[in-house]
């Protein structure tokens, strides 16, 4: 288990929170310039989001060590806990899909499912 020593901007307390629990962004490109990372945690002492500039070295050392990049643009496959748009499932719709996974033939009625409400019974 990582820990990182980090101090808060607001409370000014000193937290000690695991490596997964920091969210590193880039914002900058330009090696130059001292900030172009942010890190980000929830502070063990007032239990608010912070978010710090931090410099290069500093970034550097956080992902070598394990700690997430947040990526702008996220490529990754929805999950099944992201709600999908469309009218929500009443009582009855759960009764009727129960019933339909209760027949032999449940998939080939599901396959000639149109996008509308229909009888599956």
């Amino acid at each position: 288990m990582t820990v990182v020593r980090i101090k808060c901007t607001r409370c000014l307390t000193t937290s000690m929170p695991e490596l997964d629990a920091l969210l590193v962004e880039v914002v900058g490109v330009d090696v130059e310039e001292n900030t172009g990372a942010i890190v980000n945690w929830v502070c063990a002492g007032c239990s608010s989001l912070v978010s710090c500039p931090i410099d290069w070295s500093d970034f550097l050392n956080l992902v070598s060590a394990g700690a997430l990049v947040v990526d702008e643009e996220d490529t990754r496959p929805l999950h099944p806990e992201f709600a999908v748009d469309g009218p929500a499932w009443r009582p009855d719709d759960l009764l009727d899909l129960h019933t339909l996974l209760s027949s032999p033939d449940w998939f080939d009625k599901l396959q000639g499912a149109s996008d509308t409400a229909t009888d599956l019974g």
